[in-house]
């Protein structure tokens, strides 16, 4: 009896250690899993904070790249207006309009206008690198007549290469096809690469040649100039970077060409490189692509941006309602709000014999308008209070002022802008600097008065 009670002594003690044995087996597990779930739970938070951090970084990011645009958008415009008036009336004193200039005279124009140009050409430079970077540069492809824009662009450069007595030397097939590609672009290439050519030549010959190879048209820019040194050559195409970036380098630059160049060839789909010995010159290639299967008519590089009467079936009523009866003068309303800029337009328009009225805000401009309408509206953009685009649609809705021409006279030229003004109701648009050419054709276009001087 004692013996069976022994055995189930130990027989309650070994399933006693087999249940808390199961147990701490079970807590164990437990433990374990509850550990996994805490770490789980704090990897999860872990990673919606970094998302949440991310997605801080990307908004701070896409903020500063609408700041950065904003910026160059409104130094473009603070830099425009005064070369406006920079440029335009250094034009008008080298044509003679204010009377004839002595050699020296004439000496002191050419320099401010050659250098207000070259400011103009920076601030579009640092606009179209802007541009480029935010992915915001859209491109204008047309089938081109290649052959036509290197001719053009060759002969706007010929003066420089005959400064230096330098031959500039064209060389094409007659059997050139057409390209599909950015005209504007192309001759922005153009100018950048035959520019330095000269820029960096002393003696001997550049060499404008082309040919057609495997669909695309390949462009050859030689010359015999001083060369890219070996250790400058992989850089050529980053911004800002200059082969001599010395401080007694001979040749002013600001490094954005070449780097513009090859983002622009790529965004057309072509490519660019270049072969360079030191001391025996450089040879840049470029390709465009061709217009494969494009109808045969080519568009000329050269025609003009159509404008709003020759997009709309009412343009030509608003410039034939534009004429007054030939006992009335023409008016001209000019909305501009910078004093210099008005006086330069007024001067520009004076051969004209035209009756100019003038407003500097927008809401008295359509005052006049209502009071007694004028034949023609140049209307800056970027006025205080109301903008030039309110200011032309309450025009518009003016009794009998619908078809009145409005032309946008503004420094707001980023791409797009333009057709953003023509969608908004203006006939036509000027971009600041003004060429008083221009100018001068725009008003003849929209006036068709019998009381214009030709």
């Amino acid at each position: 009896m004692s013996r069976l009670r022994g055995s189930r002594k130990h027989l309650f003690a070994f399933v006693l250690a087999t249940a808390f044995g199961a147990c701490g087996i079970l807590l164990a597990a437990w433990a374990r899993r509850t550990g996994a779930l805490r770490s789980s739970s704090r990897e999860v938070i872990r990673l919606r904070a970094q998302r949440r951090l991310l997605q801080e970084k990307g908004r701070r990011v896409e903020e500063a790249d609408r700041l950065k645009s904003t910026f160059i958008a409104n130094m473009s415009h603070e830099i425009r207006t005064p070369l406006n008036s920079l440029l335009a009336l250094s034009q008008m004193l080298r044509s003679g309009s204010a009377g004839p200039l002595t050699d020296e005279q004439r000496r002191y124009v050419e320099v401010i206008e050659r250098n207000g140009q070259n400011l103009l050409k920076l601030i579009n430079d640092v606009l179209d690198l802007s541009r480029i970077e935010a992915g915001h540069l859209e491109l204008d492809r047309r089938v081109v007549d290649l052959g036509q824009l290197i001719h053009e662009t060759a002969a706007q450069l010929a003066p420089l290469a005959e400064a230096k007595d330098l031959p500039l030397r064209v060389v094409l097939p007659k059997d050139l096809p057409p390209c599909l590609c950015d005209p504007d672009r192309v001759r922005q290439i153009l100018t950048n690469l035959i520019g330095n050519a000269i820029k960096f030549t002393e003696s001997g010959v550049v060499r404008v040649s082309a040919e057609a190879s495997a669909g695309s048209v390949v462009v050859h820019v030689t010359d015999t100039g001083r060369g890219i040194p070996l250790s400058a050559q992989h850089r050529i195409f980053q911004e800002f970077f200059q082969a001599d970036q010395t401080l007694v380098r001979r040749h002013a630059g600001t490094g954005l060409g070449l780097a513009i160049a090859s983002r622009l060839t790529k965004l057309m789909g072509g490519d660019i490189s270049f072969q360079s010995v030191e001391g025996a010159g450089a040879r840049f290639t470029f390709t465009v692509p061709q217009a494969a299967g494009r109808p045969a008519t080519v568009e000329g590089a050269t025609a003009p941006e159509p404008t709003r009467a020759q997009d709309d079936s009412d343009g030509d009523h608003r410039a034939a309602d534009a004429a007054p009866p030939e006992n009335r003068a023409l008016t001209v309303l000019v909305v501009e709000d910078n004093q210099d800029n008005l006086f330069t337009v007024r001067e520009i328009l004076a051969p004209l014999k035209l009756r100019i009225v003038t407003a500097d805000v927008g809401a008295a401009a359509v005052e006049i308008c209502r009071q007694n309408r004028p034949d023609l509206v140049l209307m800056d953009m970027q006025l205080p209070g109301m903008s030039g685009l309110q200011a032309t649609g309450a025009i518009r809705r003016l009794p009998g002022c619908a078809g009145l021409p409005v032309v946008a006279l503004t420094a707001q030229a980023m791409r797009g802008d333009r057709e953003r003004m023509l969608a908004a109701g203006c006939d036509d648009y000027i971009a600041k600097p003004i060429d008083p050419t221009q100018l001068t054709q725009a008003v003849r276009r929209w006036i068709r008065g019998t009381n214009m001087r030709p």
